[in-house]
């Protein structure tokens, strides 16, 4: 595969993540632009898309693919030498190019079909998906997933991370939002305003996505890998330390959760290599 040339976009400082997309996101489609790159104005990479449309680097010829599908939670953030979480997961052990599939601020069918799309016009050898936040309402999943694992090749189904627990769902944590700049960052969820309420009926919703998840995984024998599970805050000192808010990875913690991705998935990908005989 050959990139070809790319568009260079200056990304405003401290422009909203909305308009933002409007360098890098087909708005008709709702899909990443292909061979696009994002700088600041100090003219560094704040990150790339390839020829496919998603992020990271450019396939080559044959090369195995594997694609994380998902929201914001899977985009990552752009920052200067940041690369997502999805890209992290590649290193020299893995015969597989990781690419990313997130697209900020979508609701899960529309991952669903970019993801099936994506796999009419390519070889896929693996692909991991995850349903993000949205929409709200859980009562489809079930026959959605249903209707996604017969048609969708090689899935990983990934359970959404949450820095809420049991232990603290339904306590008062406004203390604990802090909106300045920086590592320090803590904010709830999106521009929705605090409340207890809402912190319950968010943990409340993601917990019965996640169950609905294990539960189809379980039920086709879909590989499965539970991310909520992995980076359950409860037994840690402050549930902040791995998320800035209650639904987003800190950078830091994507090196833990590539790891954590890159382990689970090797055995299927050597099982895959060796059904292929290749």
């Amino acid at each position: 595969m050959n990139s070809g040339s790319k568009t260079v976009h200056l990304i405003p400082k401290n422009c909203s993540s909305y308009f933002a997309q409007n360098f890098y996101v087909d708005r008709a489609t709702s899909t990443l632009v292909p061979n696009v790159v994002c700088i600041n104005e100090a003219g560094d990479i704040l990150f790339e898309t390839n020829s496919l449309g998603l992020r990271g680097a450019e396939p080559k010829a044959g090369q195995n693919l594997a694609v994380v599908w998902g929201d914001s939670v899977v985009f990552s953030l752009f920052r200067p030498g940041l690369a997502g979480w999805p890209e992290q997961i590649n290193d020299e052990s893995i015969d597989c190019l990781f690419l990313n599939g997130g697209v900020e601020g979508r609701f899960y069918p529309h991952t669903i079909l970019r993801a099936l799309e994506f796999n009419r016009k390519h070889t896929v050898a693996l692909n991991l998906l995850t349903l993000g936040w949205m929409p709200a309402d859980n009562r489809p999943v079930h026959d959605d997933l249903l209707d996604t694992l017969a048609e969708l090749p090689n899935p990983v189904l990934i359970t959404q991370p949450t820095s809420l627990n049991p232990k603290i769902a339904a306590k008062d944590l406004e203390a604990y939002i802090n909106l300045a700049m920086g590592d320090a960052h803590f904010g709830f969820f999106g521009s929705e305003p605090y409340s207890v309420e809402h912190q319950v009926a968010f943990f409340q919703h993601i917990s019965e996505r996640n169950a609905i998840i294990r539960w189809v995984a379980a039920q086709t024998q879909t590989p499965l890998i539970d991310l909520y599970a992995f980076l359950d805050t409860s037994s840690l000192e402050d549930f902040r330390r791995d998320f800035f808010d209650i639904s987003h990875l800190r950078a830091q913690a994507y090196p833990r959760v590539a790891s954590f991705v890159r382990e689970s998935v090797r055995p299927l990908l050597v099982a895959r290599k060796g059904t292929d005989g290749t």
